[in-house]
């Protein structure tokens, strides 16, 4: 068997990329999907409940398709141990042909009723909903259970009654909680995968290839690589704060099969940014790091095509090509460079490959996330963080607001625009850093940072990464369009809330929009009423 052949299990159209119970003996593949099963959390935690809870105990396994719902029951059903528990494997199906799913559960829930046996059933989230509205009202206290499951979805092994709902999203396959991307479910699969060991069955096909040097084998050696496989981790932080996309294990491993194994004259590099007919790779390619250029990369590319690249950048990128175990084009240097940047730098500090590309906006969000999950704020994370929302976000969108109004409008907010004139409300805006010590974030993806105006109202900003980036971009002059749909929403939203929270502002300003003398008139509220300066009139 040749390496492709090996890795095919891992494709989406392999007979093992669902799991089912098997029967008998099996082919000589399945060792090939065996070796590289990684255990998750939750399959641990799920066996201990399944051991422990009463006879007529119903456990739920949930999660969306493709998680390892499947994969973890059926391994749970070959047990001994577990001979006496009823297992229905996958709640999305029917079990008839003409039955629904919804028929099934009915069916099911009635059969555990009477028999009051252990039932555990893998189930899709978006089941709960339909069988709340669609399952037979004798299910009722099903239905109670299910709706007190969705309204605490946060809480690992939740229980009500005789129920236990583990779910894979309260088992992230990504940590952020250190300033940086982790995954121990990719590091642990990659690591099985390309481990010289006798153990590996793979590593004795990957030698052959070695021996007569095919590109598979420079792929599978470049995939070896640390710097490479953290670089794989970012990027699957990034798209799931960008795009939504979840690390599910059954695209995860199709990802892996395709990158290594699709023919590419640039290799593995290529595939990395080329789109694969896989979700994952189609939300990579939308952050390649040459999407936005820079003057340092456009210096390089320059360079190149006149060849005056210096000696030592001459040496980083014949490494790089090496490592390949291709000819790269430039602009696939520059994407390994990216991503071997840290030996880059260690090898060839004078290359002109260190550093191509700047530090990411996203790292600076990760920071934030790291402090904000902090059970109690030092010294330092509270500077940071007024800093940060007081000093940078805020004055950003101020002055984003105010940009109509020439004049320094330090301390006020346009209110409203007239013909010929805007009116300022009084502003004064302080972060509630014991609100944020005290809230408990669960996931990053959300922010939710409360502010406090004019000394009473209370304002919250949603923040995702996504404005956090439009945020950042305003600052450095760009003015945002209905283009960016979502953000610009979410950062409008917050806007008219702020000006709204400043409505019962006991001080306004009156300016001209064109005129030289901005200021024309000002209102203060006293103990004995308004005092007004100026005239509009």
């Amino acid at each position: 068997m040749r390496l492709k052949e090996a890795l095919s299990v891992l494709s989406k159209s392999s007979p093992y990329s669902v799991s089912t119970i098997r029967q008998g003996e099996q082919p000589d593949e399945y060792k090939y999907k065996e070796y590289l099963y990684i255990e998750p959390e939750i399959a641990i935690d799920f066996e201990c409940k399944l051991k422990e809870a009463s006879t007529n105990s119903i456990l739920f396994l949930c999660g969306s398709s493709g998680d390892g719902k499947s994969e973890v029951l059926t391994r749970l059903c070959n047990k001994p141990e577990f001979q006496n528990v009823l297992f229905h494997l996958d709640a999305t199906h029917g079990k008839t042909q003409h039955g629904t799913a919804v028929d099934s559960l009915d069916e099911l829930f009635e059969e555990q009723k009477k028999q009051q046996h252990k039932l555990a059933v893998g189930i899709n989230i978006g089941m709960f909903q339909k069988f709340i509205k669609f399952g037979s009202e004798k299910h009722s206290d099903i239905k109670a259970l299910f709706s007190g499951f969705l309204e605490n979805r946060h809480e690992k092994g939740y229980q009500i009654e005789n129920a236990y709902f583990y779910d894979f999203e309260s088992y992230p396959r990504l940590d952020f909680t250190k300033g940086r991307v982790e995954s121990e479910f990719v590091a642990r699969f990659l690591q099985a995968l390309t481990s010289e060991s006798d153990e590996n069955p793979f590593h004795s096909l990957y030698c052959y290839e070695k021996k007569i040097e095919s590109q598979l084998a420079f792929n599978f050696q470049l995939l070896r690589e640390k710097d490479f496989q953290n670089a794989l981790i970012y990027l699957f932080g990034v798209i799931r704060f960008y795009n939504e996309q979840f690390l599910v294990p059954r695209l995860f491993v199709d990802f892996i099969y395709q990158l290594l194994t699709t023919e590419n004259k640039q290799g593995l590099i290529g595939n990395l940014f080329t789109r694969l007919d896989n979700q994952i790779s189609e939300k990579i390619v939308l952050h390649d790091p040459l999407s936005k250029s820079n003057e340092v990369l456009d210096s390089f590319f320059l360079e190149s095509v006149t060849g005056s690249l210096p000696h030592e950048t001459e040496k980083s990128i014949n490494y790089l090509i090496e490592l390949a175990g291709c000819e790269l084009d430039n602009v696939n240097v520059a994407r390994l460079s990216w991503i071997m940047n840290k030996e880059i730098k260690q090898e060839f500090p004078n290359s002109k490959l260190v550093n191509l590309f700047p530090e990411q906006i996203f790292i600076s969000y990760l920071e934030l996330y790291q402090r904000l999950s902090k059970n109690k704020f030092d010294h330092s994370d509270e500077d940071y963080l007024v800093e940060l929302f007081e000093k940078n976000i805020l004055e950003s969108i101020l002055n984003y607001i105010n940009r109509k109004v020439p004049a320094e409008l330090s301390g006020f907010v346009v209110s409203r625009e007239l013909d010929d004139f805007v009116v300022c409300n009084k502003l004064e805006v302080e972060l509630d850093l014991e609100y944020l010590e005290e809230k408990i974030f669960f996931s990053p993806c959300l922010l939710e940072i409360k502010f406090i105006v004019n000394q009473d109202a209370e304002l919250y900003l949603n923040l995702d990464i996504k404005v956090f980036k439009l945020i950042h971009n305003i600052k450095n002059g760009y003015l945002p369009n209905r283009s960016l749909h979502n953000e610009f929403t979410k950062l409008d939203e917050f806007i008219r809330e702020l000006i709204n929270a400043t409505s019962k502002t006991k001080e306004i300003r009156v300016f001209d929009k064109q005129g030289t003398d901005n200021l024309i008139a000002e209102a203060k509220k006293g103990r004995r009423g308004y005092t007004v300066s100026g005239s509009i009139f």
